[in-house]
């Protein structure tokens, strides 16, 4: 159910098998590239599946049935991390941030909201301190304490971030 990624590849393939011992993968077709062992991959679910938050029973941290899955809105976005901030878990996607919460069960009572229009660069780009959510995205660090308003913190270092000027973060 995962599929290969290559760098400059025009599509990707679908993994058919893995061998951990010999560190090699079967794919559902034959790659038409050349073979490069230091070639930048990445290894990701189905397109369709993208989207979807799969969680577990209760006792059974390990498991995660198909039908245990709730839907973020298809936005174009990728998901990046997970938090928990007050009575709420927060999915961050690159540029959207959303909130998901259950009363008894996720798989009857479970809803997925959107929250602000900032998201999170990846799972370890975020922090709780004094009861505030501070984050980083693209646009910068912020300061988030879980309603829709933000305030922006990295105004004395912004030129980092700012995509037309020299020396800025390769996002690539």
């Amino acid at each position: 159910g995962r599929f290969l990624y290559i760098t400059g590849a025009t599509k990707a393939y679908e993994i058919l098998s893995i061998d951990p011992v010999n560190q090699t993968l079967s794919l559902g077709e034959t790659y038409p590239g050349t073979t490069n062992a230091f070639a930048a991959y990445s290894i990701r679910p189905a397109p369709a599946e993208s989207s979807l938050l799969y969680f577990s029973e209760a006792s059974s941290p390990e498991a995660w049935p198909p039908t245990n899955a709730l839907s973020l809105p298809e936005d174009g976005d990728t998901i990046t991390g997970l938090f928990n901030y007050g009575s709420f878990l927060y999915i961050t996607k690159r540029h959207k941030i959303y909130k998901m919460s259950a009363q008894s069960d996720p798989i009857t009572d479970g809803f997925v909201f959107p929250t602000i229009d900032r998201g999170c660069v990846n799972n370890r780009c975020w922090v709780i301190a004094d009861g505030v959510c501070y984050l980083m995205d693209e646009n910068g660090v912020y300061r988030f304490s879980g309603g829709n308003d933000v305030e922006q913190i990295s105004t004395p270092i912004q030129n980092l971030f700012r995509k037309s000027d020299v020396g800025t973060i390769n996002w690539q």
